[in-house]
Parts: C-alpha cells; sequence; structure tokens
C-alpha cells in the first residue's frame, strides 16, 4: 500500500525484527494511545512467573478518565509470527494470569516496585493521583480493567475466527490493533487501525453492523465472573422496568444487553466490578439528573457509533438505582411530564395509593377499587400494602399478589400456575410472565389484566382460592 500526502509518494515500512516494532510502540506510546496514558515497557523488568512463565511486551494504563482507568497487557506481534505456535499460547497464558489471584498480586507488587523505583514514572503516575496511594490505584485498576491488547503490523486471518469461537475470552478482553509505517525519506506517517479511542469497537464502523451479528448469546454470557452486587443491580434495574413497560425486552448481543423498545434506549457493558450504562440522551441532560453515579462524557466518534447523543454511567453496585431508573422511565415514556410528577412524590417518600391510581384510566382505577372494597369486606386477613414498586395484596402476612398500574389497565400478578387460573378465569385476559419477571418473584405467577369494575366477583374468587392455600 502506498499513501500519498502533500505531493509526496509513502511507501509501507516492513518491520524486519518483532523488537524493532516494539520500540516504535516505546518511542510513540502518547501519540498511539493519547497523552493521558502511561506505557511501561515490561521487557527484563518483569519476572515471568508473575505471568504463568511468559512476559508480555509492555502495561498501558489509559488514565484519559482518571475516575475509570483501564489496564492492558501489552503484546507485540508480527504477522510472520505463526499464529497457533507463538501467539495463540501467548495470550491464553495472559488469560490464566487474570484468573489467578495470586499470580495478580504477583505482578501488582512488581509494577508498583518499577514504578515506585522510576522516578519519571513515578512524576507520571503523581501528576494523575496527587497524594491518592500509587500501590492501591494499581491494584483497583488490574482487578477492575482486565484487557489484553495485542498489537500487529498487519491483519492475522486466524484471529476474527479465534475471537468468534473462544468468545468468553478472545471475544471479551482481547483488543487488536494494527500498526503501520510509511515513510518517505526522513518523513514517516503512521496508521492505526482501529483508533485507540474507538477499540472497544475494533473493526465495526457503525452501531447497525453490530446489530447484524446473528449468534445468540444470553445474559449468563455476560454475566459470568461479575461481582454479584453488579449482578444485582442490573436485576434490580430491569425488574423495575419490566413491571412498568408491557412491550420492552432486555435483548443480549454480543457485546451488550440493550434495552428495546422498538428501538435500543439503552446499552448494559458489563466489567467484574461495574456496569457502563450507555444512555442515548446528550451528556449534560442526564449529568442535571444523575447526582449519585459518575457520568463520562464520550467522545464525538463514540458517539456517531451509537448513533445519537449519548454517555456513560458508572454503576458499582445496587444503591442509589433510582436516579437511573427515572432516567431510563423517562427515555422509555418519551416525555417527562408524568415521570416529574411522580418522581417528586418518590422523592418525598411517598407512596399511598393516591401516588399509584394516578398512573391509570378511570375504568381500571373503579376496578381496583371495586376488588379492594369486596376482599377486606370478606375478613380480616386480607390486606393491601403499598409498595415502592406495586401494590401488594397479602393475607396471614404472605404477599400472594401484586398489582402494576399502567395507563389503561392495572396488571395482577397472582403467584398459582397459569393452568388453574384458566379454569377459574374466563371474562379477563390471561398471559404468561417473561422468564426475567418469574426469577423476580421466585415462585409460579401468572398475569391477569384488569380494565375496568366488570367481572371482579370472578378476580375475588380466584383470590380466595390462593389465600386458603397458604391458610392451609
Amino acid at each position: 500500500m502506498i499513501l500519498f500526502l502533500n505531493n509526496k509518494k509513502f511507501k509501507e515500512y516492513i518491520y524486519h525484527s518483532e523488537e524493532e516494532l516494539e520500540r516504535e510502540i516505546i518511542n510513540n506510546s502518547s501519540l498511539f494511545f493519547g497523552k493521558d496514558s502511561i506505557y511501561i515497557d515490561a521487557k527484563r523488568k518483569i519476572e515471568s512467573k508473575a505471568l504463568g512463565g511468559s512476559i508480555p511486551d509492555g502495561f498501558l494504563f489509559d488514565l484519559s478518565d482518571i475516575k475509570v482507568p483501564e489496564f492492558y497487557i501489552v503484546e507485540v506481534e508480527l504477522k510472520s509470527h505463526d499464529f497457533y505456535r507463538h501467539i495463540f499460547p501467548q495470550i491464553t497464558k495472559f488469560f490464566a494470569f487474570f484468573k489467578n489471584k495470586r499470580s495478580q498480586n504477583r505482578l501488582i507488587e512488581q509494577i508498583f516496585n518499577l514504578i515506585d523505583n522510576n522516578t519519571f514514572l513515578k512524576n507520571k503516575f503523581r501528576n494523575y493521583l496527587g497524594e491518592r496511594e500509587i500501590y492501591k490505584f494499581i491494584k483497583d485498576t488490574i482487578e477492575n480493567s482486565q484487557n489484553i491488547l495485542l498489537i500487529l503490523n498487519d491483519q492475522k486471518e486466524e484471529i476474527p475466527e479465534i475471537i468468534n469461537t473462544y468468545e468468553d475470552t478472545w471475544g471479551k478482553m482481547v483488543k487488536v490493533l494494527i500498526l503501520k509505517k510509511y515513510i518517505n525519506q526522513d518523513e514517516q506517517i503512521y496508521t492505526l487501525d482501529p483508533d485507540f479511542e474507538s477499540i472497544e469497537f475494533g473493526e465495526l464502523e457503525s452501531l447497525e453492523e453490530l446489530k447484524e451479528e446473528t449468534s445468540e448469546y444470553s445474559e449468563e454470557y455476560h454475566l459470568e465472573n461479575v461481582d454479584e452486587k453488579v449482578k444485582n443491580a442490573y436485576y434490580l434495574i430491569k425488574e423495575e422496568i419490566l413491571l412498568n413497560f408491557d412491550k420492552v425486552k432486555f435483548n443480549p448481543t454480543k457485546r451488550y444487553i440493550s434495552i428495546l423498545h422498538k428501538r435500543n434506549i439503552a446499552y448494559f457493558k458489563f466489567r467484574k466490578k461495574k456496569i457502563r450504562l450507555v444512555v442515548t440522551l446528550p451528556y449534560e441532560k442526564v449529568k442535571r439528573r444523575i447526582k449519585k453515579h459518575y457520568v463520562k462524557k464520550l467522545s464525538e466518534g463514540v458517539q456517531r457509533f451509537w448513533g445519537s447523543p449519548s454517555c456513560e454511567i458508572y454503576i458499582e453496585n445496587d444503591k442509589n438505582l433510582d436516579e437511573i431508573i427515572e432516567l431510563l422511565k423517562i427515555k422509555l415514556e418519551g416525555t417527562e411530564s408524568i415521570i416529574k410528577m411522580s418522581s417528586k412524590r418518590r422523592e418525598e417518600g411517598v407512596y399511598d395509593e393516591k401516588y399509584w391510581l394516578s398512573y391509570t384510566s378511570t375504568k381500571a382505577k373503579k376496578g381496583y377499587l371495586l376488588l379492594k372494597k369486596k376482599l377486606l369486606s370478606l375478613n380480616k386477613h386480607f390486606e393491601f400494602r403499598i409498595k415502592k414498586r406495586y401494590i401488594g395484596i397479602l393475607t396471614h402476612n404472605r404477599l400472594i399478589a401484586t398489582l402494576i398500574f399502567r395507563k389503561d389497565k392495572i396488571k395482577m400478578h397472582i403467584f398459582v400456575n397459569e393452568r388453574i387460573i384458566r379454569k377459574k378465569i374466563r371474562r379477563h385476559k390471561i398471559l404468561k410472565l417473561s422468564k426475567g419477571l418469574l426469577e423476580f418473584y421466585h415462585r409460579p405467577a401468572t398475569e391477569i389484566i384488569i380494565e375496568d369494575d366488570k367481572n371482579i366477583n370472578e378476580l375475588v374468587s380466584l383470590i380466595k382460592f390462593v389465600a386458603n392455600k397458604y391458610k392451609r
């Protein structure tokens, strides 16, 4: 390949050794990886046993966002190297390292000692960390961010197939960069594909290409090796959205789980100890609403990839999720007026019947009030308890049904299997619950739709039947 610039012809330079390509990266690391990166040459400075008997070419700390730094083990290879005899086994050893706590701790110690004994490196870290402890920063970064950066001087045809075959390792952890140099006498041009800023999306040019990836993926694929508190945060957000929106789908793909409602409105990207939630709303708008989570600006190139103004919210546990849920509801509703009213009541801690009945139609409201009246008149053991996500129907202090309020109906989730319900309910619509909601309830449950105050007696009869089971 030949490049032309300012009426000059630049020919591709052929690297004669891996060491030559490594020196190119060391000397130009700030150019290739950004001014807010720190590259550490690892050769002859790190003991091989720290990484399972294999020494990488370098370590890269991406500090472009100091609140969420990224760590990369860097491996530099020539295209001429045999993939299965040389490159594949080398990368495989790095996977084993990330899964071995003892090896991680050994490497953290060695990287810290290397930095502590190198004034130049130590000052670079101090410029970003201030008085923060360097050792703790290195430890937290390596534990939270596990990437392998494979830099080649040309494409290796085996890599796409390997990434698709070993999706849980190569597919999740390995990022590939192709570095080329073109020369004209003393002048030179470098090309880097993809740009390091867009390394996460690799060879993809747009979100449309990502949607065309046809392989089936599951939640389990994304949640494997993710900390429990992070998983719990995801499940709580999912539960709340599914309880409030009928046609929303949580859609696992190769690189994310999206919230799909006619189109994707948000994307969950999982790390071991955090979720990076991409929301398709401008940074300024999200920042005004999200006060208890870190919100990250995205570059114009990354926003173009997502197809609209967007930013990332970082979620590290299941605390303070209400503000995120409300933001997603705003996006799903398409209007802020209803949410603003309910959000204010939530902030005030108000969860009463008026709060929930304001969501639904007059006809559905009459159906709820008649159902409540009839049940409470039967005996003192029935109770309607106002909760943050629903109104629960209890008997003998046991929850037997939940009422979820919609604009034109109420969805009653009653804890009995569909077969029994179809024998007893003839005049109301009966629906199966999603797998996600059944997992949330941890028991058989079925949905019945209440649209008005007609045929309420058959609902009363069904609830009495379920209540008697609990009484026994």
